[in-house]
């Protein structure tokens, strides 16, 4: 997904993919988020990437990829609402923020 776009995945299961769900902001200021919610993700090599964007995931499981979650460049931002399975994966990059169930 691409500057100013926003998107909801639900109840689906991506396995196996070189990048499994990334949001891409290309220029400063540019917004792009991407909300999961009961989302299996395996086998990847990225389970959840922002690149000066912000996904956020809730009820999901990230497991077996090389990299659960990816966050690279600022303003970006990838955040858990706190009742996600983020293990089994090779590492992480970046830092995952927290939210709060609303």
């Amino acid at each position: 997904m691409r500057d100013g776009s926003v998107a909801s995945i639900s109840r689906s299961e991506f396995a196996g993919n070189g990048d499994n769900i990334v949001a891409v902001g290309s220029f400063a200021g540019a917004s792009t988020t991407v909300n999961v919610t009961d989302v299996a993700i395996s086998g990847g090599f990225r389970g959840v990437a922002a690149t000066s964007s912000a996904p956020g995931a809730r009820s999901s499981t990230v497991a077996g990829n090389a990299f659960g979650y990816f966050q690279s460049g600022r303003p970006s931002v990838v955040k858990s609402l706190g009742n996600n399975y983020i293990d089994e994966n090779g590492t992480d990059s970046g830092s995952l923020a927290g939210g709060s169930l609303r």
